[in-house]
């Protein structure tokens, strides 16, 4: 998959915000955790509201959200996670310990693919998902999310999760699964801080 733009400057002079897409930032007065969804609306169908259930009352939320149909050549305003840099966006990740994104994938079985550099929350995110019976990939995978600039490496801890969620897993009836193992881990997290 290509990329249409390069950058948000590149993007947000070609497109409008309102029309083509949408920014939404909810803080939350506990910095702990940033839940991000930076290739929600049509880009990865259903990262909008897993995002939303994810950090509920307690975390902060953050979405980029394209409102554009797909055409052919590019997944609509999609730009590659190492190189996003919506302003709002890199501005909260600056003040939140741990950056979560929630992601989504083509694949058609029910798959999680855990990235990042925080290996102790990848290990705990992993084991909850694992106790639904769903396959988690930890290593040697395609979505490693290891960029240091990787926007779930962005938090002042230097080290995030990168959540990518099969298609069937982004499913509404698949949200009541999911969400609370992905919790689980974050409140696991906090209780050991």
């Amino acid at each position: 998959m290509v990329d249409r733009y390069k950058s948000f400057a590149e993007l947000s002079t070609h497109e409008v915000e309102g029309i083509d897409y949408s920014v939404t930032f909810i803080g939350r007065r506990a910095r702990s955790f940033l839940i991000a969804a930076p290739h929600a609306g049509v880009i990865e169908v259903g990262t909008s509201a897993i995002s939303e259930l994810v950090a509920a009352k307690d975390y902060s939320l953050y979405r980029f959200e394209s409102h554009k149909i797909v055409d052919e050549d590019y997944v609509s305003l999609h730009l590659t996670s190492h190189i996003f840099d919506e302003p709002v966006c890199i501005n909260a990740t600056k003040t939140h310990e741990t950056v979560v994104t929630i992601h989504g994938c083509n694949d058609c079985q029910e798959i999680v693919y855990l990235g990042g550099l925080d290996r102790s929350l990848i290990g705990n995110v992993a084991q909850n998902i694992r106790n639904l019976g769903v396959d988690v990939r930890t290593e040697n995978h395609r979505f490693p999310g290891v960029h240091h600039k990787n926007i779930c490496n962005r938090g002042f801890s230097g080290a995030g999760i990168q959540v990518e969620l099969s298609e069937p897993l982004r499913r509404p009836n698949n949200y009541t699964r999911l969400v609370p193992a992905i919790r689980r881990s974050l409140k696991s997290r906090l209780a050991t801080i």
